[in-house]
């Protein structure tokens, strides 16, 4: 099951260092949603050590999938049948 990490990628860039803000990643581990952010930001990003996102409770569902959306994840909605 995949649980949602907050990352930060950085890379070196101009003699100093450059870091993003942090991003919220799927993934199955620490490990993978940190392979998924360096990927996502291209040659030269690295992402630094995930943590588990707090937003938890505090994201209402449609919010929650806005995130994953943005991520680049097709959100598929299945409409209620009228019973």
């Amino acid at each position: 099951m995949e649980k949602v990490y907050e990352v930060r990628a950085y890379r070196w860039a101009g003699g100093q260092y450059e870091m993003t803000e942090p991003h919220i990643v799927p993934g199955k581990s620490r490990e993978e949603a940190r392979n998924r952010l360096a990927a996502h930001m291209g040659e030269g990003w690295k992402a630094s050590e995930a943590f588990e996102a707090a937003f938890g409770g505090n994201l209402q569902l449609e919010q929650r999938l806005e995130i994953f959306e943005k991520l680049g994840y097709r959100i598929v909605r299945a409409e209620r049948q009228a019973e």
